[in-house]
């Protein structure tokens, strides 16, 4: 249980280090991410809405004249607030206001460079009205633009050629020039194209489309949106967004007061319609009742006096009164027939209560056959009289009360608020936009650092290099933010640890490899060290430098080397001149090992002696192999304690395979985060095939993070035997 809380606590220290090694990643793509979100936050077209409300009462027309019965039955199945906003939707009404505003045409600037898209203004966006599109403060307006089927939908390119003329390219690259407010007209194979320009800046350039009315359409629906606010309340909002706030709330405007308009024109022919039957009817139904009331007056001229029992008289009434409907239904019937079909809900509905009452009035027919002769055409004339006269009446008064509705004629529709400019863009959200960028940034800072630490991750942990290395590490040097920047530094000399840093961790990382190599001095004879390391930039340089400082502090006597024949540059660390060097001493066949000390330099550390590379050499491995490497180490070993040697990595030349024979000790560099287990084991493993022992590694750079209990064990180790 402990184990695996620990393992947890290594994981996640694992994870914060390796964020924290990739820190300037990291920073990088959040200020990426921050710097695209500001910029897209400022370049992005601002977008604006406008909205307006608009009442929908139950419908009211010529209809409800016919009787209430007739007119509730179309006004349940019409009127509802999502059939008005279909209508609203419905190229009835939108056609026409793209007609007038000419919002089938599309024209923007020719934008060639990114600062032309950042400092794009609101002042530059495109107007559509009445008269034309353009934008007069950029200099242009096109007053006329109409082309064949066959180039709507297509980019035009317009272009000013001087003050008065212009040129216009098709998309087919055919060229037009025409003169700047005059209208023109060019023939081609597909039809006429037909344009006016009546202002247009030279050294700009516009592309033009005529789209087509279901393009303009979907355009401006795309836009527009009607919905119910809140439910069964009758109010509609329609709401209109674009980048032109002027543009919109003008177009939103038409758009609602077509509407309005239709409304009332159709409540109007409703009313019209209503009124043109009533004239063709009334005068029938006066002439039906001057002819019932005659052949009444001619009955009871011939018969004075009828005597009519009540029987007789309740079904002659009954019978009157469902003659009565079924006339009134007829006519209601023949009024609707002329605008919809017999399959419409109510017609259909008519029908049935038609049928419903003559299946009634031919029930009724046996009780009447049973009355008297005389007594029946009493009752039955009679009844002719008073169901002709109801009827004209009736009908004289809707008519009557229909033209005074027509005088004040209103449709259903009411608009309650008309569109505004707010001047406040809905989107972008600038605050938002910026925000999820730079979180955008960050996330993406992150996962490539996690990226990179996977697939090109190097040596973060000390057990496990030893086991895939099964070498030793003798010492780890920790790493020194200051001295990190001070070997950045150009204008600054390369500097040694004990000069910089004498009582810090990197200094007492040197102590304890120091002490290291002293302990088993005393084991063996051997007092030459070869520094090397997989790979360049690992810092064996700087390690072999520092190790022969302090090496000699402790009163050893200490020759540093530089062997690395191409690159070598340890003069710098002591700021000693490159000349007289190994290299030179290798290339002259006339200098032998015992007259080589013209070659060492002192340093500022009284036991520290130093040879420098020398100038470089074209075959300088070869030299190596000549002998005199291995002649002048064997002489300068009965001078010196210790002798360090620099050389160069071992992927790179084979000069540390020639040295390494001719030592008692190498030590191979390896550089946390940076080199890489499999480079470190193929060079361990070239030294070995060349019959180079590797004693130990020196483990450079490493966070004390993630080396904890296991980094301290050395220092607790120097620390004890020194106390």
């Amino acid at each position: 249980m402990d184990q695996k809380v620990n393992d947890d606590e290594i994981d996640l220290r694992a994870l914060i280090a390796t964020l924290l090694n990739h820190w300037k990643l990291i920073l990088s793509m959040l200020l990426l991410g921050l710097l695209g979100g500001l910029y897209y936050a400022q370049s992005a077209t601002p977008i604006y809405k406008t909205n307006s409300l608009i009442q929908v009462d139950k419908k009211s027309s010529g209809i409800s004249a016919l009787g209430a019965d007739v007119a509730g039955l179309l006004n349940a199945q019409d009127g509802s607030a999502q059939t008005e906003a279909e209508i609203i939707n419905s190229r009835m009404i939108l056609w026409p206001v793209i007609n007038q505003l000419h919002l089938d045409l599309n024209v923007s600037q020719l934008k060639d460079s990114f600062l032309d898209k950042l400092l794009l203004k609101k002042s530059s966006l495109v107007s559509h009205t009445d008269n034309g599109v353009g934008n007069l403060k950029v200099g242009l307006w096109l007053a006329e633009f109409n082309v064949p089927l066959a180039y709507q939908n297509k980019n035009f390119t317009l272009t000013a050629i001087d003050s008065q003329n212009f040129k216009l390219i098709s998309p087919d690259g055919t060229e037009f020039t025409a003169k700047i407010a005059t209208a023109s007209r060019f023939k081609t194979s597909a039809g006429n194209i037909d344009i006016q320009v009546t202002s247009l800046a030279p050294g700009y350039s516009y592309k033009l489309s005529k789209l087509t009315p279901a393009k303009a359409l979907e355009n401006l629906r795309k836009n527009l949106a009607v919905a119910e606010k809140g439910k069964q309340t009758g109010i509609l909002d329609a709401s209109l967004t674009g980048a032109n706030q002027d543009e919109i709330t003008h177009t939103l405007t038409r758009i609602v007061k077509m509407y309005e308009t239709q409304n009332l024109d159709k409540s109007s022919a409703e009313t019209n319609k209503t009124l043109e039957f009533m004239q063709e009817q009334l005068p029938k139904l006066k002439s039906k009742l001057a002819e019932a009331e005659a052949k009444f007056n001619n009955f009871r001229e011939q018969n004075a006096t009828v005597d009519i029992d009540k029987e007789a008289e309740l079904a002659i009434k009954v019978r009157s009164e469902i003659e009565t409907n079924l006339r009134e239904l007829e006519l209601k019937r023949a009024e609707l027939s002329e605008r919809y079909t017999d399959e419409y809900p109510v017609l259909k509905q008519l029908n049935m209560q038609i049928q419903e009452l003559k299946d009634k009035e031919d029930a009724l027919e046996q009780n009447i056959t049973r009355i008297p002769e005389v007594q029946r055409q009493f009752l039955e004339l009679s009844s002719d009289v008073k169901i002709s006269n109801e009827i004209y009446l009736n009908m004289l008064k809707n008519y009557e009360q229909l033209q005074i509705v027509k005088s004040g004629q209103l449709g259903n529709v009411r608009i309650i608020d008309l569109p505004i400019n707010t001047y406040e863009p809905i989107a972008p959200k600038k605050a938002q936009i910026v925000l999820i960028a730079t979180l955008l940034g960050l996330m993406l800072g992150i996962g490539l650092a996690f990226l990179k630490s996977l697939l090109f991750a190097g040596v973060k942990d000390l057990e496990e290099l030893e086991n895939n290395t099964d070498i030793p590490v003798i010492g780890v040097i920790p790493h020194s933010p200051r001295l990190t920047r001070l070997l950045k530094s150009k204008s600054t000399k390369i500097p040694l640890v004990e000069q910089i840093e004498p009582e810090g961790v990197v200094s007492e990382g040197f102590k304890s490899i120091r002490t290291h190599l002293l302990f088993n001095a005393t084991k063996t004879d051997g007092n030459t060290l070869l520094v090397t390391s997989a790979g360049p930039g690992i810092g064996k340089t700087f390690i072999a430098a520092n190790l022969a400082v302090a090496m000699a502090m402790t009163g050893k006597r200490v020759l540093l080397i530089d062997a690395d024949t191409r690159l070598g540059h340890l003069q710098d660390r002591f700021n000693l001149p490159n000349i007289n060097g190994l290299v030179d001493y290798l290339v002259d066949d006339t200098i032998d090992a015992a007259n080589s000390s013209y070659m060492i330099q002192t340093t500022l550390y009284e036991n520290l002696h130093f040879i420098p590379r020398g100038k470089g050499h074209s075959h300088a491995s070869e030299l190596l192999l000549n002998g005199k490497m291995k002649a002048l180490l064997d002489f300068y070993r009965q001078f010196y304690d210790y002798i360090i040697i620099d050389t160069s990595p071992v992927m790179g030349t084979s000069d540390a395979l020639s040295i390494g024979q001719l030592v008692d000790s190498v030590l191979c560099v390896v550089r946390y985060d940076v080199s890489n287990v499999k480079q470190v084991n193929y060079a361990i493993e070239k030294l070995q095939r060349a019959n180079v022992k590797v004693e130990g590694i020196i483990f450079n750079d490493a966070k004390q993070s993630l080396i904890g209990a296991y980094n301290y064990h050395y220092g607790y180790e120097y620390k004890s035997k020194n106390s």
